[in-house]
């Protein structure tokens, strides 16, 4: 059903792969998120949380760069953590790479949505851009019983980063491609949501959880239009607990389970255009 859609919009969506070294630890955690290359003026559009964890990378660069300095001195080391209310376990550094979005070139704006989780950021100074298809944004949101797809980025199999302890950075490993592959998943829209101080339905609801990493991709119908865009999961509580004996092969266990349902959460495709317009940024619209 959504194999042309998969198609259309594979071609526009892409991964942010994160290295994240947290305070008081040499290993370093591997992460992916997704974005959609909105334009070829260097546009894109991601999750606000996304867009924040970018943001919070750049801003602590000078602190890591104090902590390298004393890394190796434990007295030192405590009087930064006093100082700057830092604890174990805190991102001290994240490295992030832009996959195969463009050659050259830097962040020059992050804009955050006030309300939703939304954000829009500007690549520039780049000599090329490695995408020549970009989004169609539906004119509507998507109707309830409605089945829609969720594209981007999660399972990710490998460590794509490491710490060297010689040069105290986030180096990536070299052997290792940054080639995690899209993950598709499929749901029926089940309900719409309105938030406080919103007067429309802004996000909406879908019958299968987005999957972690999947943030900041779209959502499209079977036509391959954008239709919002993936930003949480919800968990609702079943009620369905188990507290008994269960046969399992040939014997019985005890087993005691909550049980909830997993359902994605989209922003509406109205908000993020309205989000585009409000910053003059040119995209694809159905008319």
């Amino acid at each position: 059903m959504f194999k042309i859609g998969y198609e259309i919009n594979k071609e526009y969506t892409r991964s942010i792969y994160s290295g994240i070294k947290l305070f008081g630890s040499d290993d370093i955690i591997s992460g992916i998120s997704t974005c959609i290359i909105i334009n070829n003026e260097g546009w894109m559009l991601t999750c606000k949380h996304v867009a924040e964890q970018i943001i919070y990378s750049e801003e602590i660069g000078p602190l890591f760069e104090e902590y390298k300095s004393i890394e190796n001195n434990r007295e030192k080391i405590l009087e930064f953590k006093k100082k700057y209310n830092f604890n174990d376990g805190m991102v001290i550094c994240q490295k992030n790479i832009f996959s195969n979005m463009f050659i050259g070139g830097h962040i020059e704006q992050i804009i955050l949505d006030k309300t939703l989780d939304m954000a829009l950021i500007k690549w520039s100074d780049f000599d090329k851009i490695l995408i020549d298809k970009f989004p169609v944004f539906n004119d509507s949101k998507p109707s309830i019983g409605e089945y829609v797809c969720k594209l981007g980025y999660a399972f990710l199999e490998y460590d794509y980063f490491y710490y060297d302890k010689l040069k105290r950075e986030i180096l990536q490993i070299n052997d290792k491609e940054l080639d995690a592959p899209l993950f598709p998943l499929d749901g029926m829209t089940t309900r719409y949501i309105r938030i406080e101080n919103c007067e429309n339905d802004v996000m909406f609801e879908t019958s299968t959880p987005g999957i972690r990493g999947q943030s900041g991709g779209p959502i499209f119908n079977k036509d391959g239009n954008i239709v919002g865009m993936q930003s949480a999961t919800e968990h609702l509580d079943l009620m369905f607990d188990i507290n008994g004996k269960c046969k399992r092969g040939n014997k019985y266990e005890d087993v005691n389970e909550k049980q909830f349902i997993n359902l994605g959460i989209g922003i509406s495709v109205e908000e993020l255009t309205r989000f585009m317009d409000e910053n003059k940024v040119k995209y694809n619209k159905i008319n």
